[in-house]
């Protein structure tokens, strides 16, 4: 089951990281079937207590997020694709979204040194990450993380 919710997760992760990047948006058709997967694979995986763990999770992930999607500080799409990795990996969400951010201030800080680097402005008013890029740079992380330790 591990290796089926491996795959799940890195198909789902590849296709929100690629529409992000050429669209600027993750599809709601990617993540909705993400939840359900990802409820399902719990269910299969741990019963009602797996199931009931991943729902709380993704809830909570909702309510935690969603301050940051008021003041405009990650998207809708980004919050839907966290709470979906939430349903698969539940007790790995709390230490994903961590890395997520720091993944994000990273590339932030290098795309700034870059542009110092080459003297151009390194402040550009507007630009935006796509967040799914540091989404799944942080996930491959904690779970390569988990295989190791």
């Amino acid at each position: 089951m591990v290796f089926i919710k491996s795959v799940l997760v890195s198909v789902m992760l590849a296709r929100a990281v690629y529409t992000d990047i050429r669209e600027g948006r993750i599809e709601n058709r990617l993540v909705g079937p993400g939840f359900l997967l990802g409820l399902t694979c719990a269910a299969l995986e741990n019963g009602r207590a797996g199931l009931w763990l991943s729902i709380k999770m993704v809830v909570i992930v909702i309510a935690v997020l969603f301050i940051l999607f008021v003041i405009k500080g990650l998207g809708a799409g980004d919050i839907k694709l966290l709470s979906a990795l939430a349903a698969f990996l539940p007790k790995d969400i709390a230490c994903i979204v961590i890395a997520a951010f720091f993944a994000g201030a990273a590339i932030s800080l290098g795309r700034m040194g870059f542009r110092l680097i080459k003297k151009l402005p390194v402040y550009k008013r507007g630009e935006r990450l796509n967040f799914s890029v540091p989404i799944a740079a942080a996930t491959a992380m904690v779970e390569f993380y988990k295989l190791f330790v």
